[in-house]
Parts: C-alpha cells; structure tokens; sequence
C-alpha cells in the first residue's frame, strides 16, 4: 500500500505483511497440546486460511488449516473474538487471493469519493446531475458523552446491507458505546438491512420510502405531538442496537428495549439542522430523547458514507464439486465472488474452467477480457446498452432561460449557460463566440464494442450506476475506464495464477508448527523448480520470476532465500544466450526499473546497469534485486525488505523493519548500513558457501565478512549500543 491511512495495513501482493498473534495463538494451541510437529498442510493451505480468515470465512478457514485444526475447542476459541479482533491488524497476508483486495485498498486512499474520476463532473455533463450516496440512520447517545461514529473501513469495518439488496457494503458506523434506533420489522430477531433502520430505506405508512431517519420516526407519531413515547402503538417495538464489536452484524446480547435502557420518550419537537462532519459520514439533523431519570440525550440523523467497492453478497448458493474445483477470486462492487457467480452462469463456469485447465500464460492472457466479460454479466444491473461518447461539439449552450431547442437571436452580451445552469460565459459587445461553444449540437459517438465491454466490467467492480456517457471534454473519461480495467486486469490473471500454472510448486511446500513456530519444508518445491530448468529452462525462469513476484514474502520468510539467487543466476545465464535475451528482458519487464518514479507493481525491483547510481525505495515492503554488473546504492526505507546484491560493488542500507540481504557467489565488496538501534532482526544470507568458507574480522564497530575476494562490511554492529540482532545463514 501506498497511502498513509492511519487504518492502513501494510500488505503487497505475495508477501506476508504481519501475522496476527491471535491468530499464531489459535493454531498452535492445538499444536502444543499434541506436543509435536503437526503438519498444518502446504503452503497453498496457509495462503487461503489467511485469505478466508481475512473475510471472516470461518468454515473455509478451518478446512484449509486441516481437519485436525477444527475442532470444538478452536471453535470456542474464534467464536468470542469476532471477526475485528482477528483481522484487525492482518492475519497472513499473503498474495493468494489479496491482488484484487489490495487493488480495492489502494483506490480508497488518495480520494474519500474512489468513484469520483468515473462520474463526468458538472461542467462536463451539462444535462445531468450527481450526488453522493450517503445512507442516514438515527444514532442514540447512550453514555451522554456525545453521538459516536466510526469511519468505513472496508472489509476490516462494519458491513451492512443498507437497501435490502443481499449485499453488504462497507459503510459508516455507529461507535460500540452508543446505539443505532431499529425496528425488528419481519420479527425474525435480527435487524436484517436498512428496511429496520430508520433512514432513507424505511417505508412509511404510505408505501413510499422515508427522506430521512428523522421523517421515518416522525411517522410513527400516532397523535402527532412531535413525541414518540407509549401513546404511540410503536413505540413499544423500538429498539436500540449497540453493536458491541461494530461487525455490522446483530447479535442477540446487542439488542435491547427502550424500556431496558430507561428510555421513556423521544422528543422531536426541538429538532435542529447541524450538518456537522464527523468520522464516517454527516450528523445531518439533531433531536433529543428522555430518560426516565430525567436526563436529556441527544438523537442523531447522521448520513453513513457508502462504500460501493467493498462489498460482501449475502445470499449465497451452494457450490456444486465441479465450480469447487474452479479457481477462487473475492467479489467486489455488485460482482458476487467468481465461484457463486459461476453457479449462475454456465457462460461464465465454462470460460472459468478452460482458464484453469490452460496450461501457458499466452493462453490465460486470450481468455481474460472473455472471462471478465462473462462475470461482470453478472452484474444485476447489466444491460446490453450502448455508451455514447461525448465531446466538445456534443454538447449544445443556449442562452440562459432560453429551451435547447430554441438558440435563434443570441447576442453578444447574454450569458450562456448549458441546460443545468453550470457555466456561465460574459461577452463583451461585438466579442465573438469561443471557438468551443456550439449552437448547433452534432450526435455523440458510439463506444465500440470492446470499450463498451471494459466500462462495465468497472462499473460493477466499483458498484456505481451504469455508465451511459463517457465524456471527453476537460479530461478523457475513456483513459480513466482503461487504465483501470487493465490494472484490475493484470492484477486478476496475477491472482490466478497462484491457482492454476504455480498451484503445484506452492502445493510442493509443506508447513509444520510445534506450537512455538511455523517450518516451510521447499524440498519437493525445490527439486520440482530445479527438474524443471534442465528440461524447460525458459519455463523455469518465468515460474521462479511468478514465484517471487507473488510470494516472495513466503520464500523469504519460510527460509528459502535461495530463490532471489537462482532467479539472478538463471537470468544471466539464459541472457547470454543471444537468440534468449530479448524474450527474457521481455520477460522482466515488469520488474525492471523504467519509470520516471521507479515504482512497480508489488514493490519488486529489478536494477540493472542502465539504471541510475542510487536507488530509493518506497516506504513498504520491496524486494530490490541488483541485476548489475557496475555498483549500486540501494536505500530500502521503512519496510521489511529484501535486497539481493549484484556483482558489483554495492551500498545497501535496508532502514526501519526486518530486513533481508542475500549475497550469492561473486558479491563483490559491499557495504551493508543497518538501523542498528531498531528492534528485532536483519538477516544476512550467503548462498556461495558454507560457514567454513568465510572469514570474520573487527574493524572497530564494524563487522568484515570475507569470503575470497568477497568482502562485507556491516557497519555499525560491534557499537555497545546497538539493540538490533544480526543472523546469518550460509549455504543452502
């Protein structure tokens, strides 16, 4: 991530972020009772639980864990933790299944509005408007010290089905030590959606939606006193739910009676506008409620902040073995995930189970704008429509007061505005026309079909009315669409390919715990990788650069370092080979630097000769490979990186977090500059040799490792204040 929400979790596709201690504590209690190694499953397994117990999918968690981790105990375990407890820091955030998630992450955190570049703004759309969804909810002070909120929080946060659709949006919330007003309408125990609320999606009497929370509680006033107390036959009905753990969900324990609370009477009479914003949405209007002690508290109407990304579909189907057997990708916006809206498409079932059996990344990449297609089909606002492309001469001004029809008689000195008063031109007398106001309109264009297709694919994903015109005026709408379907695009064929061309390597790493730690076994991993090179080196090459680019996080901290050195050692060796350099550049095109700000997906980098001197790093987790024959000054920042060092001879100083050096045969002479004052651990590994081949010398507070004409110096860590542990690891 590269935002600095303060909810931020720090997670990049393919490498652990943070491992949730509440979660380490669950699986090896079970371990520790065993007293021995248990073997957890393989690394695949791992991968899905942290998935699955990300989005409170407790039933997948403990079938990926093994049938011996669910048990009645760890059950008991989970069950009071609820689902914040657990997820709230980040559980193993892996790369399986999180490209997509973190693709939705990123988009909220530069704008409040994510979906605000794909809406046209006013001036650009001159007969059509726009409003911000907001959902308003009445909020309850109950401890008197003012009405509590919380801001969204995507699927870390309250989700909650706000217009009775089956699906659950990520929204504003109310803060746990105060209430939301609720009426168990069908009887069922629960507060279900927004029907049992009281805001925009209340029913009145009369069948027509409520404006607002305050005009739905207005309309239980029978007498019509601007009081809702006994007198009024509802009263008796109301509710107030105080959502203990802000899950969005309603429990039994959470919901209580007015007359539980102390409630006698909620006084409309004196209520006030205040417009006033606060965490999570805008307290839009203000009442007050009486208790029966006398004391006053204050009632709130406050519009929630929607969130049409992350999104959690309630009414699921089962699945039959055969979509089972399918790869898994977490919905988003009105797509449910891939697998239930496979159960309801046979287009896109069928599509889903040719991508899982191609055996080439060419033949995936020919399928995804196909399966895309088919999912966002899906959509229950699909519709086979066409998308007019608006331009400049579009758009048709008329004189202010005047009809679009009628644009005779203008004159210099009347102002022009478009259909929706928006813009307004002065002309001084005899001044002409700017050359980009039309009188006379010609029809839009039509989107072609492909654009068409890709446009839809966005507007599900981000849960934002279906697009009718794409307008290029002041900004091109059109690159918007593009740029981001093709990013979620590469990021899903990325999030398949864990699934089906890597799923035997990562199925090949077996994962044990004794109860205090987790071990990685990469024997059957590695002698897949390495039969695979002497038959199909090329093949090879692309599976390690996928492996690394996806799971680089798990290699690393598993143990298996070794493979950032194979990649550079099979890189340049294939490279040599004149008629293979050209398809592999081709190939690390993605990793290699070419960028103006040197950022790359995953924080991956590949540096070579051509590069600059110095490289600076992003504030996360990168993986920083020097591809590069001439020296290199790598500065990792904050993060847990891991910096392999090239041939020549290179500067690495990898900053705050736990960092990794890899050094395979011919390092050079290197210098390594760690924060030696931090906590925790950098890792030093040596992949030419065993401990016996290496030399170790004092030069005042540095350390000099010598292997031949290798040479490192680890600056700084024989200083009497340093706090920081070095390890290191040699040979393989």
């Amino acid at each position: 991530m590269t935002c600095n929400n303060k909810h931020d979790i720090p997670e990049y596709v393919g490498a652990m972020a943070e491992v949730n201690d509440t979660f380490k504590d669950i699986i090896f209690k079970q371990a520790n009772a065993e007293g021995k190694f248990l073997k957890l499953g393989s690394a695949l397994n791992v991968l899905q639980a942290g998935v699955h117990a990300k989005h409170g999918e407790w039933e997948n968690f403990f079938q990926d864990i093994g049938v011996w981790a669910a048990t009645a105990a760890l059950s008991a375990a989970i069950a009071p933790m609820g689902i914040p407890a657990i997820i709230g820091t980040a559980v193993l955030s892996f790369g399986f299944g999180l490209s997509l998630n973190y693709m939705i992450d990123k988009l909220q955190c530069p704008d409040p509005d994510p979906t605000e570049p794909y809406r046209p703004r006013p001036d650009e759309s001159p007969t059509q408007g726009y409003i911000k969804k907001y959902y308003d909810p009445i909020i309850l002070d109950l401890d008197g010290n003012g009405v509590g909120t919380a801001s969204k929080f995507g699927y870390h946060g309250a989700m909650f089905d706000h217009d009775g659709d089956g699906v659950a949006t990520a929204t504003g919330w109310v803060d746990k030590s105060d209430g939301l007003l609720v009426r168990d309408v069908n009887g069922d125990g629960k507060i279900n959606d927004g029907s049992e609320l009281f805001g925009d999606n209340t029913h009145l009497a009369n069948g027509e939606l409520a404006t607002s929370g305050i005009e739905a509680l207005r309309d239980l006033d029978d007498n019509g006193d601007g009081v809702i107390d006994a007198n009024d036959k509802a009263f008796a009905q109301l509710k107030v739910w105080q959502d203990k753990n802000g899950d969005g969900i309603s429990s039994d324990d959470e919901l209580m009676s007015l007359a539980e609370l102390g409630i006698e009477k909620i006084d409309l009479n004196n209520k006030e506008t205040v417009n006033k914003e606060v965490d999570g949405g805008i307290i839009k209007e203000q009442a007050t409620f009486i208790k029966t002690d006398g004391s006053i508290h204050t009632l709130a109407d406050v519009n929630f902040d929607a969130d049409s990304i992350h999104t959690r579909h309630l009414n699921k189907v089962e699945l039959s073995d055969e979509v089972k057997a399918l790869p898994g990708v977490y919905g988003m916006g009105r797509l449910a995930d891939i697998q239930q809206a496979a159960m309801k498409s046979d287009e896109l079932a069928d599509i889903l189970e040719r991508y899982s059996k191609a055996t080439t990344r060419v033949a995936q990449k020919a399928l995804l704008d196909d399966l895309m297609l088919a999912w966002a089909k899906t959509d229950v606002l699909y519709a086979d429509t066409d998308i007019k492309i608006m331009k400049q001469e579009n758009i048709r001004w008329v004189e202010a007061g005047q009809n679009s029809s009628d644009v005779s008689n203008m004159t210099a000195g009347s102002p022009l505005t478009s259909n929706a008063p928006v813009r307004t031109i002065w002309l001084r007398p005899g001044e002409t026309l700017p050359n980009y106001i039309n009188t006379d309109s010609v029809p839009p264009a039509i989107a072609d079909t492909a654009l068409e297709n890709k446009v839809k694919f966005v507007d599900a994903i981000l849960g934002i009315a279906p697009t009718e015109y794409l307008y290029e005026i002041n900004r091109s709408q059109t690159k918007i669409f593009e740029d981001k379907y093709n990013e979620v695009k590469d990021r899903l064929y990325h999030n398949l390919l864990n699934q089906t061309i890597l799923k035997p390597y990562l199925e090949a790493i077996d994962v044990y715990t004794n109860g205090k730690e987790m071990v990685m076994d990469f024997g059957k991993f590695e002698e897949m990788l390495l039969s695979k090179y002497q038959t199909r080196p090329l093949e090879a090459l692309e599976d390690l650069k996928d492996l690394i680019k996806l799971n680089g996080g798990v290699l690393e901290v598993g143990g298996y370092e070794k493979a950032f050195a194979l990649l550079q050692e099979w890189r340049d060796e294939l490279s040599e080979k004149y008629s293979l350099k050209e398809y592999v550049d081709k190939m690390f095109a993605d990793f290699d630097v070419v960028n103006a700000d040197k950022s790359k997906l995953n924080n991956i980098i590949s540096l070579d000769d051509k590069d600059d001197k110095t490289y600076n790093a992003n504030a996360s987790n990168d993986i920083i490979m020097i591809n590069a024959k001439t020296g290199k000054t790598v500065h990792g920042g904050v993060g847990d990186d891991v910096i392999v060092s090239g041939a020549g001879d290179d500067y690495l100083s990898g900053g705050d977090g736990r960092n990794t050096y890899v050094f395979s045969k011919n390092w050079g002479k290197d210098f390594v500059h760690y924060d030696n004052t931090g906590d925790g651990y950098d890792k030093l590994v040596f992949t030419g040799g065993n401990h016996a081949d290496f030399d170790f010398y004092r030069q005042n507070s540095n350390l000099i490792v010598k292997s031949g004409d290798n040479q490192l110096t680890l600056l700084g860590v024989m200083d009497a204040h340093s706090t920081k542990e070095v390890y290191f690891k040699f040979g393989f």
